[in-house]
Order: structure tokens, then sequence, then C-alpha cells
């Protein structure tokens, strides 16, 4: 988890560079290059737009007056695109910051003063897609991927024409909000339509190259036809919004099917990870948890039904899988309370692993799971001279510094084999002298 976190920080790290890098590269080409009327510069409005989307993203993950006035900053930025979009009454108010604006516009040196509806969109969206992130996520998805849209039209466009619809969208901007669109995917991907491009192995790398399809094959079909038909420019734009919303179309679906795709993945390796009969995890399903887990378990418990064959033999094996279940239920509710992984180890055999290991703590927890398995209701059936169901437990810690559970597992084994030959129905805890003549292994 850890890893992932720092991987995830790094990559919108890297991102939010490359922003500010871009930025600078604009500007500064907008300050040496001649006004001719035809080629888009880097406006002032976009550079601030996106410098301020660049320390959003670069004071995500941090706490404290920076990261605070980066959202009030980008809340600010939404706010006005949105107005200028809506053409609110309150519109007029802000003519102070429009010759503000204008002012800065230093048309000699290059500048664009305009704001077109495409900056202010892109304003828009990229503000709702930050700040909806943590509490509104399907919101800051639906954002990104209007912002995704928007994005793939101006690559289109520019492609298609030579030159951006709008005037104030650069070649810089563009790189600028693609850089954002990638920050926004890289932050929901845990969200349903994105996280199927992370997914590992071989499905992940299916789902990145059908999202690459997605964006490639439209902007090629695009310059294809326009190679083979020509036209005007009225209709390369027209041409440029019909491929982009059709790749758009393309790139919903892929994360679509990706996301079902996943969820069938899923299913099959929680399946893969359960015991069909108890729903518990198996052995498989334990080695994968403990490797996930930054849980350090350093108690062990194994529990072991008495008399299990006599209950197959006396009822039947339906009512010996009625019995299992109902153990299994009764388990998972006496170890609600406690920090506690419980898995069947095999047959009537159940383990359970906890954070604690005095000795006192480990034999009153295993009381309390004889206790819930002598009192559940289908222990009537299973015991001798109508006594109710039982179970015989052994208790060990896991030794400091031991990779794994083998040698917890021969100590704990060996005690449970105790309580069996003392009677059955009882606790027993591992001594010192059980370690000692317990070999190390290989971990689980």
């Amino acid at each position: 988890m850890i890893a992932v976190g720092m991987e995830r920080f790094s990559a919108v790290g890297m991102l939010s560079l490359a922003m500010a890098v871009i930025l600078c590269a604009g500007l500064i080409e907008s300050l040496l290059a001649r006004p001719d009327g035809t080629t888009a510069h880097m406006s002032v409005p976009s550079a601030v737009v996106f410098a301020v989307f660049a320390a959003h993203l670069a004071l995500i993950d941090r706490c404290g007056v920076a990261r605070s006035c980066a959202c009030v900053t980008t809340a600010l930025i939404g706010g006005l695109s949105c107005l200028s979009l809506l053409e609110m009454p309150l519109a007029p108010h802000l003519d102070q910051i429009g010759r503000l604006t204008r002012a800065l516009c230093l048309h000699p040196l290059g500048f664009s003063g305009k704001v077109s509806v495409s900056l202010e969109l892109l304003g828009m969206l990229g503000a709702v897609a930050l700040l909806s992130r943590s509490g509104f996520a399907t919101l800051s998805v639906l954002a990104a991927l209007a912002l995704m849209l928007r994005i793939k039209i101006a690559v289109l466009e520019t492609v298609l024409t030579g030159v951006m619809l709008d005037a104030d969208l650069a070649i810089w901007t563009i790189l600028c909000a693609w850089c954002l669109e990638f920050a926004l995917v890289t932050l929901l991907r845990n969200e349903t339509l994105f996280s199927c491009l992370f997914m590992p192995g071989r499905p992940g790398n299916v789902m990145r190259w059908m999202a690459a399809a997605a964006v490639l094959v439209p902007l090629l079909t695009g310059a294809l036809f326009v190679r083979l038909a020509g036209g005007g420019p009225g209709e390369l734009n027209r041409i440029a919004v019909l491929c982009g919303v059709l790749g758009w179309a393309m790139l919903l679906i892929a994360l679509a099917f990706g996301h079902y795709l996943q969820s069938i993945i899923e299913q099959l390796e929680e399946t893969g990870r359960r015991d069909p009969l108890t729903r518990l995890l198996n052995r498989h399903g334990l080695a994968q948890e403990l490797r996930r887990s930054r849980t350090r378990y350093r108690g062990l418990i194994l529990c072991d039904l008495d008399r299990f064959k006599s209950i197959n033999d006396r009822f039947g094996h339906d009512q010996g899988d009625r019995v299992l279940r109902g153990v299994a239920d009764a388990l998972t509710a006496a170890l609600s309370q406690d920090n506690a992984l419980l898995a069947r180890w095999g047959g009537e055999e159940f383990l359970i692993l906890l954070t604690e290991e005095r000795e006192a703590a480990l034999r009153d927890i295993a009381e309390r799971c004889r206790n819930a398995i002598s009192e559940m209701p289908e222990g009537g059936l299973c015991g001798m001279s109508g006594q109710g169901a039982s179970a015989s437990f052994g208790c060990a810690r896991l030794p400091p510094g031991e990779p794994g559970l083998e040698q917890a597992l021969q100590a704990a084994d060996r005690s449970l084999y105790a309580a069996k030959v003392s009677g059955r129905n009882r606790v027993v805890v591992s001594t010192p002298n059980d370690y000692r003549r317990a070999p190390v292994a290989d971990p689980l």
C-alpha cells in the first residue's frame, strides 16, 4: 500500500512539474514570437489557469495553508469560468478583473487577451475534477471525461486544420490539458471507470492498448479522410468534432468493458481465495492476505472439531456441511471484536491469526470461541450421549523474526494434540519446549 501511494504521488508530482515546464516554454515562445494573426500563442489567462492547476496537483497530498490556498484559487478559477459560461447577472461585477486581465495581455509581445468558451470549459471542468475528487468522486470522474472529450476535439482540430478553433488554445495549452487529464486519471485510479487501466498483468495491458486505440484510431481515420476527400475549414472543423466524439464514445465503451472484465477477474480471484462451503479464506487466500496485509500477526490458534467423523457417519454429509457452516459463523461472530484473520485450514480444522501474543489473551479468545461452538444451534446433533458440539484448541505465539507460520503451526499442532489426549473440548497453550522441538521450515 505504501509503494502504491508513493508511486501515485510520484506520477502526479511529475505531471505537475511537466505542466510547469510546458507553461514556461509556452510563455517564452509567446514573448519571442511576433504576432502574425494566424499562429496561436499561449495567452496569459490560459497560463494562469494551468499554473493554478499545476500548483494544486503539486500540493494535493499535503496539508496546511499552502494546500488550502491552492484549493481556494482553484475554486476561484472554476467559479469565474462557470460564471462566464452561464452569463450570470454577477458577471458584470467582474469588470475590474477583466480590465486587469487585459492589462496583463501584452499584445505587442504576442499574447492574446481573448478568453474563449473552450478555455472557460477547461477551467471549469479542471477545477470541478480536482476539488470534487475526495468527497464526490463520481462528479470528478464525469468532469474528467468531459475534459477528455474537449481535449480530443482540440487535438483533432490541430491535426486536421493546422490551426486551433479558438485563438487562445495554443499547442502549449493542449499539452498542459493533457498533463492535467493524465494526473486526474492517476488520482482516480481506484474509481469505477478508470481502475481497469491500472490492472496488473495481461488484462491491464489489454485495457491500456484499447484506450490508446480509442485515442489514435479516430485521429488517423480523420486525417486519412481529409487527405482523400479534402474540404473547407468549416467542414474540417465538423469532421474534427465528429471524430472526437466518436473517439470519446469508443473510449467510454472500452472503459465500460474494462470495468466488466475487472469485475469478472475479481470474482474469479475471490472464488479461488474462499472455501466454497464456509466462505472463509482457504490456504491460498490466507497466504495472499498475509502477503498483502500490513498487519503483523503475533498469535495463532488452531481449532479442530471433536469427533466430527461420527457426525458424518450418523447424520450424513449434508448435516456435517451444515455443522461446518455453523462453526464458521460462530467463530466469525466470536472474533468480531478482535483484529483476527480466520481461515478454514482443511477438513474440520480452522486457523485463527491474531495481533495479540500474550498467552492469557490467546487463551481467553480461544475459550470464547470454544463456548461459541458449544452453544451453536447445530450442536444438538453433533455430540455423543446428547451432548453438544465441541472443539479442541491449540494456541501458539509466532516467534519474533520468524518469516512464516510453520514453526508456530507445529507448536500449535502439538498443543492441539495435547488437548485431544486430555479429553477434548479444551484449550492448551504452547510451552517454550514446543518451539524448541519444532524445526524451522519455509514460510507459508
